[in-house]
């Protein structure tokens, strides 16, 4: 056991935290402090109206299976598909049948739309903000560019 060298922000217990934790703002002797100061969200289901709290970190539309069943369905996303189709077929009829960054042109059917702007941002759904991309430059865009098409720093 070490020796502590700072205090829990709740319970002001004595507690040890490894040099590189230190630079956090507040220090927790366990879960149980760390849910004290931090409560966890209140949402209301889109269904019954209820209040509820989150069991896990993804965010739901309602408080239980019950409910969520009682939400209208959708198509599951097929038109997005078809639309993506659609759009994959105009970008390669513009730009060419092979990736915009590495040339790849093997299979035409793996290549993948990938919005510059993301759509999540409020990014439109144009051939301006798009590029045709092989699955690895599809992979390699997500990992070092962030969703306004920035690329993100390093973390060293």
């Amino acid at each position: 056991m070490r020796k502590p060298n700072t205090v829990c922000c709740v319970c002001h217990k004595p507690i040890y935290k490894r040099p590189w934790q230190m630079k956090q703002k507040n220090w927790f002797c366990g879960n149980e402090c760390y849910r004290k100061f931090r409560p966890a969200k209140t949402h209301i289901c889109e269904v019954c109206g209820k209040e509820y709290k989150l069991k896990r970190s993804v965010p739901t539309r309602t408080c239980s299976r019950v409910c969520a069943g009682k939400l209208p369905k959708g198509n599951g996303g097929v038109d997005l598909v078809l639309k993506n189709r659609a759009m994959r077929k105009e970008l390669a009829s513009i730009r060419g049948n092979k990736c915009e960054d590495c040339g790849f042109s093997k299979y035409v059917e793996i290549l993948i739309v990938h919005h510059i702007i993301g759509r999540a941002v409020g990014g439109p759904d144009t051939p301006e903000n798009t590029v045709l991309l092989c699955p690895n430059c599809h992979a390699i865009r997500h990992s070092f560019y962030d969703a306004y098409g920035k690329l993100k720093p390093l973390d060293r």
